[in-house]
C-alpha cells in the first residue's frame, strides 16, 4: 500500500511543480459553470500486447484526429498516465472559445505541447495524445494546437503521416451555412446520394467590394499555413528558433507584396497602412461567416467605421493584458527612434545591443511581434505591438467587454488573415520594419556587403514555359478550379457519429504547370561551382498603367523559389518545375494514402497571382549567387527518404538552421545603389538611385529579367454558378452581389485615377495616423 501512496503523493508534487514552471495562474482561476475536475493523476492499466507495429502506430496516430471515434473507450489509449491537467483546465476550460492571443490560452497549448515532448517513447507519446484528448478539462482547440506544435517539433512523431488542419478542424476554416450544409449531408444514411458541399465567395458577399478577395484571403489552405507557421514559430516556445524573427518578418511582407499583386490583378488601390493611434476609425466591414463548434459561439463581425478604443477584460479567464490606444503608439515610437539610433536598449540600463545589417532584423522580429525572446520587453513591450495591435483590432466591437461579445478573428491566427484589415494593420508592421532596412548600405554592384555580381557567371537566356506547347514562352494561365476535402473526421469536437464520405467542393485559384529555363555560362576560372537560385516575381506597372519605379517595385517582389544547383564549366542549362518550388507544398488527393504532407508551406495552386483576363504584365526575375558563400550548415538530421520536410522559404527547417545564409528576401529587403547623375548645371556627381529594374540589373551577368504576362481564364461569376454541386443556402440577392462586381470595380477604378496622388518611395505616414505619430515615418 505505501508504495502506491508514494506514486500518488510523488505524482502530485511533480503536477504541481510543473504547474509552477508553465504558469503562474492567479487565484481567481476557477473551473467554470459547467466545467468538472480532473483527476490528477490518471493511470490506466499497463498495456500487456507486444509492441505495435509501424503501420498500426500509423493507423492509431491517424484516428485520434478524427472526432467521430470514441477514444475514451478505445484500448489502445488506455496504456499510458495522464499527469496532472487541472493548470490546462483552469488556462483554457473545455467550452470556451479558443483564440491565440489570450494568453492563457496559449500557455495551455503550449503546455499540452510540452508533455507530449517530454514523453520520449514514441508509442506511449501516441497513446498519451489519444488519451488526452477527450478529458473533461482539455478544451479540443487548445488540444489540437498542442499535439500539431509537438507534431512539428519532434521528428519521430513527424515521420507519421498527419492529415491537414482544414480535415481536423474545418470549424476554423469553413463558414458555418458550409458547415451546416455538409453536417445536413452526413445525416443522409443514403452515402451514395450524398452531395459536394460547394465552398466559394458567395457567403461573404455582405463584406462589400473587397469579397471580391474572397479566393485569397479565405483560402483553407492560405489560412491553415498561417497557422502552421505560428505553430512551428510560436511566441512562447521553450527555445528561439533560427532566425525566428527575421522569418516573422519575411513571410508575412511577402504575403504582403502577394496580396497587393491580387489586388492590382483586380482593379483595386495599393494596400493602406493602418496605423493604431488614438482618431484611428476602421472604414471596413468584416463578417468571417465562421462559428466555433467547441463553445457553439460565434466570431464578432465588424461594422464598418468603427473607432479603435483601449481594451479592459473583466470576467474573462486568462484576458490580454490591459491594452491602451496610447501605449500602442508609444512602443512604436519606442522602436522606430531605436532604429533610428541603431541600437536596442537592453534592460536596467545595462547599455544597448548593435542593430547590425545581418542580425539586427532577427531581434526586431522578437521584439515587434513579440516573443518571450524580446530584448527588453519591460521598455518595447513584452506582448509586443503587433500582438497589442491585433488584440485592439480583434476586440473593436466590445473593447471594455460590455456586452461579453467573442473576439473577431483578429485575436486568432487561424483566422486573422481572412480579414481585410489583417493586410492594412501588417502593411503598418512592415513600414516600421522597412525603416531599419532604409538604413542600411545598399547593395553594390561590386564591392561592399554582399555584391550583386557574381563574377564568371553570364545568363544568356532565361523564360518560362507552360505545358502547353501550343502556348509561347513568359505566358502564364491561372483559373478557378474546385478540389475536394473530406470532413467526415473533423465535422464537430461533439463527435457526430459520421460515417462515410463528407465532402467539400473547395473553388480555389490554380495555374497551368510550368517550367522556369535558364541558360548560363560558367567561367573555366570560376572557383565555385554551386549556384543559388533565387526568382522573385512582381507587377510590372501600378493601378495607374505607370512603370514601376525601383524604389517601389523593390517592395511588391515576392520569391517563387530558392534552390541550389552543380555548375559545369562552360555552357548549362538549369530547368525547374513549378511544383518543385521549396516555396510551395501540395496537399495529397487521397490523406489515407502513403503520400507525405508536410503541413508548413505556401499551397502549390496559390503559387501565382490570379492576373487579369486581358493579360497583366509581370517582371520575373532570377539571381545566381555563390552557393558555398550561401550554404549553412545544418544542425538537425535530414531528411529520410519518404520523409517530408516544410517548404523552407516560409518555413526553414525543422528544428534546425535556415538554409540560406543571406538576408531574407535578397536583394529586395535594402534600397537599390545609386548611380552618378547629372544636375541641371551638367554637373554628373549627383548621385541617385537607380530608376527601374532594368537599370538596376543592367551589366549584371548573374541577373537577369523576363516580362512575363499572367492571363486569367474564365471569370468567378462562371465558377460560382457550377452545376451538379450542392451549394449553402443562399438568397438571390447575395447570389447578385457577386456577379454584379465587375460594374463595381470599374466605378472604383474610375474614382482612384481621379483622387489617387503619386507613390512616394519612402514609407509615409497615412489619413487615420495623427501628425505626431507620422513624425516617425517622415522621409529621411
Amino acid at each position: 500500500m505505501m508504495p502506491q501512496i508514494f506514486v500518488i503523493f510523488f505524482g502530485i508534487i511533480s503536477g504541481i511543480n510543473s504547474q509552477q514552471s508553465y504558469f503562474s495562474l492567479p487565484s481567481r482561476l476557477r473551473f467554470t459553470r459547467g466545467e468538472f475536475p480532473v483527476p490528477l493523476f490518471y493511470q490506466a492499466s499497463s498495456p500487456t500486447s507486444a509492441p505495435a507495429s509501424r503501420t498500426d502506430l500509423q493507423q492509431q496516430f491517424t484516428d485520434i484526429f478524427n472526432w467521430s471515434k470514441d477514444l475514451v473507450n478505445d484500448s489502445r489509449f488506455k496504456g499510458c498516465p495522464v499527469p496532472n491537467i487541472s493548470d490546462i483546465s483552469n488556462a483554457s476550460p473545455k467550452s470556451s472559445l479558443f483564440f491565440g492571443l489570450n494568453p492563457q490560452h496559449r500557455m495551455a497549448a503550449m503546455r499540452l505541447r510540452s508533455i507530449l515532448n517530454d514523453e520520449k517513447n514514441l508509442e506511449k507519446k501516441i497513446c498519451l495524445a489519444g488519451a488526452l484528448r477527450d478529458l473533461p478539462g482539455i478544451n479540443p482547440n487548445a488540444w489540437i494546437r498542442g499535439v500539431f506544435g509537438a507534431y512539428f517539433s519532434t521528428s519521430e512523431l513527424f515521420s507519421f503521416n498527419a492529415p491537414p488542419l482544414v480535415e481536423v478542424m474545418p470549424n476554423i476554416f469553413l463558414s458555418r451555412e458550409a458547415l451546416q450544409t455538409a453536417r445536413e449531408q452526413g445525416n443522409n444514411p443514403d452515402q451514395s446520394a450524398r452531395g459536394c458541399t460547394v465552398v466559394d465567395g458567395r457567403v461573404g458577399s455582405d463584406n462589400g467590394i473587397e469579397n471580391v478577395l474572397w479566393y485569397f484571403r479565405e483560402d483553407l489552405q492560405v489560412n491553415s499555413f498561417h497557422l502552421n507557421w505560428h505553430l512551428i514559430y510560436p511566441i512562447n516556445g521553450p527555445t528561439k528558433a533560427d532566425r525566428q524573427g527575421e522569418l516573422f518578418y519575411f513571410s508575412h511582407h511577402s504575403h504582403l507584396a502577394r496580396y497587393h499583386a491580387e489586388r492590382l490583378s483586380l482593379g483595386l488601390s495599393q494596400i493602406a497602412p493602418l496605423f493604431i493611434d488614438h482618431n484611428t476609425v476602421v472604414g471596413e466591414q468584416y463578417n468571417s461567416h465562421l462559428d466555433d463548434t467547441n463553445s457553439g459561439q460565434t466570431w464578432t463581425p465588424r461594422r464598418a467605421n468603427i473607432l479603435v478604443q483601449d481594451t479592459l477584460f473583466e470576467n474573462m479567464v486568462g484576458a490580454p493584458p490591459f491594452i491602451t490606444v496610447a501605449n500602442q503608439s508609444e512602443l512604436i515610437a519606442r522602436v522606430v527612434d531605436s532604429i533610428r539610433r541603431g541600437e536596442l536598449l537592453l534592460p536596467n540600463r545595462q547599455g544597448a545591443v548593435l542593430l547590425d545589417s545581418r542580425t539586427g532584423v532577427d531581434l526586431l522580429g522578437d521584439l515587434i511581434e513579440a516573443t518571450t525572446y524580446t530584448i527588453n520587453g519591460d521598455y518595447y513591450g513584452s506582448f509586443g505591438f503587433h500582438n497589442e495591435g491585433h488584440v485592439l483590432l480583434g476586440f473593436i466591437e466590445d473593447p471594455q467587454n460590455v456586452t461579453g461579445l467573442p473576439p473577431g478573428v483578429m485575436a486568432e491566427v487561424a483566422t486573422a488573415m481572412r480579414d481585410p484589415i489583417f493586410y492594412r494593420y501588417h502593411t503598418a508592421v512592415d513600414q516600421v520594419f522597412d525603416v531599419y532596412k532604409e538604413l542600411l548600405v545598399p547593395y553594390q554592384r561590386d564591392g561592399g556587403e554582399l555584391p550583386l555580381r557574381w563574377e564568371g557567371i553570364d545568363i544568356t537566356q532565361f523564360h518560362v514555359t507552360q505545358d502547353d506547347a501550343t502556348l509561347p514562352a513568359n505566358r502564364l494561365t491561372t483559373f478557378f478550379t474546385q478540389n475536394t476535402f473530406e470532413l467526415s473526421r473533423g465535422l464537430d469536437f461533439q463527435g457526430s457519429g459520421v460515417q462515410g464520405n463528407v465532402g467539400a467542393c473547395v473553388t480555389q485559384l490554380n495555374h497551368n504547370l510550368f517550367t522556369y529555363t535558364i541558360d548560363m555560362n560558367r567561367a573555366p576560372t570560376l572557383g565555385s561551382g554551386t549556384a543559388t537560385v533565387r526568382i522573385f516575381m512582381a507587377p510590372r506597372f501600378n493601378e495607374r498603367g505607370e512603370r514601376y519605379s525601383i524604389l517601389d517595385q523593390r517592395k511588391l517582389f515576392f520569391m517563387m523559389d530558392l534552390f541550389r544547383v552543380e555548375l559545369q564549366p562552360g555552357l548549362n542549362r538549369i530547368t525547374r518545375r513549378s511544383t518543385e518550388s521549396s516555396l510551395t507544398i501540395t496537399p495529397p488527393s487521397d490523406t489515407s494514402s502513403e503520400t507525405r504532407y508536410c503541413g508548413c508551406g505556401w499551397p502549390n495552386h496559390m503559387l501565382l497571382p490570379r492576373g487579369t483576363e486581358a493579360g497583366m504584365p509581370f517582371d520575373l526575375f532570377v539571381m545566381l549567387t555563390n552557393g558555398n558563400e550561401d550554404t549553412v550548415r545544418s544542425t538537425g538530421q535530414p531528411p529520410q527518404a519518404g520523409q517530408c520536410a516544410p517548404a523552407p522559404i516560409y518555413c526553414g527547417r525543422m528544428n534546425d538552421t535556415y538554409p540560406d545564409a543571406r538576408p531574407m528576401g535578397y536583394p529586395f529587403d535594402r534600397l537599390p545603389y545609386a548611380v552618378a547623375s547629372a544636375d541641371a548645371y551638367g554637373l554628373s556627381d549627383v548621385p541617385r538611385y537607380v530608376a527601374t529594374l532594368e537599370e538596376y540589373v543592367a551589366g549584371i551577368g548573374n541577373i537577369a529579367i523576363a516580362e512575363v504576362t499572367i492571363t486569367h481564364v474564365g471569370s468567378t461569376a462562371a465558377v460560382l454558378q457550377s452545376q451538379n454541386i450542392l451549394s449553402t443556402n443562399l438568397n438571390p440577392s447575395q447570389a447578385d452581389g457577386i456577379t454584379g462586381q465587375d460594374n463595381t470595380i470599374r466605378r472604383r477604378r474610375a474614382r482612384k485615377r481621379a483622387r489617387v496622388a503619386s507613390p512616394l518611395p519612402r514609407p509615409q505616414g497615412n489619413s487615420e495616423t495623427s501628425s505626431s505619430f507620422a513624425y516617425y515615418f517622415r522621409s529621411r
